[in-house]
């Protein structure tokens, strides 16, 4: 009579383990890029909140803020997880507004003084302003969804 040992082999073993390494190896870059997105979108959503005061000020005063003290601009430090700082750069009567979100360190694996994204605003017709992203150094696949495809 035969004893029948069951079990798996080596062979077999390795075979799942390496099988989970791949998986992990295509999984875990993509997790990380996907945070990363998810934390821009907040930064995003923090320049969203600031849009208002520069339309107000445009439809006020007939030109677009120079800086942050035109509009008051005295957001508490730090903003959140993800935004070290809020600034605005460029406006006057006929320039382009640009209103930008730098970054904490250690988000989007960059130095805080090297990423940052920001909207930018243009006197359109009739008197209101376009919208549009711009990047100011960030790797562009961690850019929000909305600044990657339509602005």
């Amino acid at each position: 009579m035969m004893i029948r040992k069951t079990g798996f082999t080596l062979i077999e073993l390795l075979a799942v383990v390496a099988i989970l390494g791949i998986l992990a190896a295509i999984a875990i870059p993509t997790y990380q890029t996907y945070v990363v997105r998810a934390k821009m979108e907040d930064a995003l959503l923090v320049l969203d909140s600031v849009r208002p005061r520069i339309e107000e000020y445009y439809d006020i005063n007939g030109t677009l803020p120079n800086n942050d003290a035109d509009i008051n601009l005295s957001f508490p430090i730090p903003y959140d997880e993800v935004v070290r700082r809020i600034a605005i750069a460029g406006g006057g009567a006929n320039n382009n507004t640009t209103l930008y979100v730098m970054l904490n360190a250690g988000v989007a694996d960059i130095s805080p003084s090297d990423g940052a994204f920001g909207l930018v605003a243009a006197p359109g017709s009739q008197g209101s302003l376009i919208w549009r992203c711009v990047n100011l150094g960030l790797n562009p696949e961690y850019l929000p969804e909305t600044c990657r495809n339509s602005r």
